[in-house]
Order: structure tokens, then sequence, then C-alpha cells
């Protein structure tokens, strides 16, 4: 690649990355106005507004580098172009799947990276800029804490980009809201299953069926057919989920990620061991809608989702 064309790339990052800035910004400030932000998203308007945004060309493991590994006044956050480029491709690819016509598939790429530019300012707000951290959070947890922070951040960061969509379009009421949502969920699911490969061990994999579970949560309640009596009282749409290991639990249930850590479902209700086995093993694979029908299903035989 020639020079010129290295900084033609850098710049059109650039502006994508500005673009969902201020469609962000724009956003919480209009949710904090009318009371619809949670609480873990009030202090993502005042990290925005104390840093300034760049590309660097250094590759890396992480997804962006915070100069100083401080969050002071101007800190400046610089996001790997590789990585943006390989999201870019991919849900450009894989928006062919949830999109039939070329400005949707366009906007389907934006929320992407509105949602990875969330994800990753979230992180900072998790309290690990760093990726010298990840190491440390990985050995001091077994394995699941890097997961349940990332589980946390898509759930949020899809909360956000069903705000800017809904601004976007002048779509106000809560039905429209939730419905696009559920959209955002699925593309944090399709982001993690395929940019990033969640298939290749099952705490991503736990994190992953986390999301879709959500997604299948909302939709039910947005068409009627949610049974609260049967799911952890301390669930909302933005409560983060994480699954269980099914391939080892033999079980389908999830975390609750609240101020009282507990079970999603009652465990009560007979789940086919035989779908609970196929809705693990279809994780990241194609279409993504098959994933979502299973895990409905699912639900259904726990007796969450009624009809």
């Amino acid at each position: 690649m020639s020079k010129a064309k290295k900084i033609s790339v850098e710049d059109r990052l650039l502006r994508e990355i500005e673009r969902a800035i201020v469609e962000v910004r724009s956003s919480l400030g209009a949710a904090a106005k009318a009371r619809k932000l949670p609480g873990p998203l009030m202090s993502l308007s005042t990290l925005i507004d104390r840093i300034e945004c760049r590309i660097t060309t250094e590759e890396g493991e992480s997804a962006f580098v915070l100069e100083d590994d401080q969050d002071g006044p101007d800190s400046i956050v610089s996001f790997r172009a590789n990585t943006l480029v390989r999201l870019i491709e991919e849900v450009h690819e894989l928006s062919n799947e949830i999109e039939s016509d070329a400005e949707g598939r366009h906007r389907t790429v934006q929320i992407a990276v509105n949602m990875f530019i969330v994800h990753e300012l979230l992180h900072i707000r998790q309290n690990f800029p760093d990726f010298a951290t990840v190491a440390k959070i990985k050995s001091g947890t077994g394995g699941l804490g890097l997961p349940m922070l990332d589980v946390a951040a898509d759930t949020l960061s899809a909360y956000v980009c069903a705000l800017i969509e809904c601004d976007r379009t002048q779509q106000g009421s809560d039905e429209d809201f939730y419905a696009m949502y559920v959209n955002c969920l699925m593309i944090g699911y399709l982001i993690g299953a395929f940019v990033y490969d969640g298939r290749t061990n099952p705490a991503k994999r736990q994190r992953l069926l986390g999301l879709v579970i959500s997604a299948m949560l909302v939709q039910a309640s947005l068409e009627g057919k949610l049974d609260r009596n049967q799911i952890n009282e301390s669930w909302t749409p933005h409560t983060p989920l994480m699954a269980l290991d099914m391939q080892k639990a033999g079980a389908f249930n999830a975390l609750v990620i609240d101020q009282l850590l507990g079970l999603l479902l009652n465990d009560r209700h007979y789940v086919d061991a035989d779908e609970i086995q196929e809705v693990w093993d279809s994780v990241g694979r194609r279409p993504i809608y098959s994933i979502m029908a299973k895990v409905a299903r699912l639900l259904r035989q726990a007796k969450a989702i009624t009809g």
C-alpha cells in the first residue's frame, strides 16, 4: 500500500470515528435530559468531552491505546486502524444477512462502528484502559472476568446505539426503541462472533449467547410474550447476561450481572438436552437468525416466553 493510500485510509477512519463521537455525544445528552439514561452511562458523556480521538497504524493486541494510561483531561485515545478496517470489512459483508438495500447495509456498518467506539470507551470507565490489565483479569478470575466485563460493555453500547438510531430516525416510542435495541444486540453478537471470532473459547461463547438471550427476552417483551414471573426480578432490558457454559453444565441458563448476582431462570422447567447442545454449537454459524430462533425455543421450554 502506498503512503498516499495509507494516509487516505487513516483519514477516512478518523472521519468515521468523529462521526460516531458526534452521534454518541448528541444522543447521550438527549437521553440524559429525558431521564432515559441508565446510571452506568451517565459518566460516558463526561469522558467523551475529556478525550481526543486519533488513529494509530501501530499494531497490537488491544483495540486502542490511551496515552499515558490515564483517564485525565485531554487524554488521547488512539484506535488501531487495522482493527477498524477489519470490523468495517466483516460487518459490511455480514450485514447482507440483515439488510436488503445498500443504504441499510451502510448504516449497519456505521452502527457497528458506533458500538465499537462506545464499547472501548466503556472499558476505560471499567478501569482497564491498558491492555496489560487484561492478563491480570484473566489470571485473577479464572477466565470469566474479561468476558463478563465485555458483555456488560456490549449490552450498554447496544443500548446507546439504539438511542442514536431512534434520535436519527425520529422514532420516539418505547416500542421503536426496544425494536432497535434488539437489532443492536444482534449486531454486537455479529461483531463478537465474526470480527473477533467468538467461537474460539467457551467464555466467549457464553458472552455471545448472553447477548442473544437478552435480545430474545426484549423481543418477547415487545410481543407481550415475556413471563416476568419466570425470570429473575433483577433483570431489565439493559442488564447484562452471561450464559452458562452449556457444554459443561448441560443446562440452559444465564447469570444476571446486577447488584444481586443471580440466575436468570428459576431452572425448574425441562429444557431439551439435545437442543441445548445445538445452541451451544451454533455460536458463530450463519445465518445469525438461526441461533435467535433456537434460543427463543429454549426460552419457551423454560417458560420464560409464552406462545
